[in-house]
């Protein structure tokens, strides 16, 4: 599963690991359903909704979807026919975003990490805020394997000319995500064995 404050960029993140621009993204909040992403012919997108019935939607369809039958939806499932997903098994889940209170974002993220048997926690570009600790805690405490990873860092680079300087930012950051880690993993009594990872998914999608 992936979860994160919102406009970390989730879903963008999918698409990049995929290599295709198969999720719906946006400037404002985009994912408010579960969706899952799983090795499969290449086709509509297969919407379950709370009653069990059942629809085939085109995927230019999912950004629509999210915005208005979001309280009627169990969960999207769609497919990719990326090589790594069918050799690994792989199905990725993206999740609603956590910033405000919404009690129904809230629920679908907790069934997406129920259903996960690992967690991608991503964090865009500063160090977690206490909404991100909050939901880091809570992550850890199912006993899921985590991976953090630090997206957007292109952002330090962009407005700098100066590269060093955007470096010394980027790794000034990660001690302080580290340090966070290690006292929230303690806090669980959890050994800090949560994997830290840099991305700019943006910059991979170009």
């Amino acid at each position: 599963a992936v979860v994160g404050r919102i406009k970390t960029g989730k879903s963008t993140l999918i698409n990049a690991l995929l290599n295709e621009n198969i999720l719906p993204t946006a400037i404002d909040v985009c994912t408010h359903i579960l969706t899952f992403v799983q090795y499969g012919p290449i086709g509509p997108a297969e919407v379950i909704y709370k009653d069990l019935s059942t629809k085939l939607v085109d995927q230019s369809e999912l950004k629509a979807l999210n915005e208005s039958d979001s309280e009627n939806i169990r969960r999207i499932v769609v497919n990719s026919n990326n090589h790594i997903v069918e050799k690994n098994d792989l199905v990725f889940i993206d999740t609603p975003g956590d910033d405000v209170e919404n009690e129904l974002d809230d629920k679908v993220r907790a069934a997406g990490v129920e259903y996960a048997d690992g967690v991608m926690f991503i964090l865009a570009k500063k160090s977690p805020n206490e909404v991100e600790k909050k939901l880091l805690r809570t992550v850890l405490e199912k006993r899921k394997k985590v991976i953090v990873i630090l997206n957007k860092i292109d952002e330090y680079f962009d407005n700098s000319t100066d590269y060093s300087n955007g470096l010394a930012n980027v790794n000034s950051l990660k001690d302080e995500i580290n340090a966070t880690i290690d006292h929230i993993s303690a806090g669980v009594n959890l050994p800090p064995k949560v994997q830290l990872e840099i991305i700019s998914a943006h910059r991979i999608m170009e």
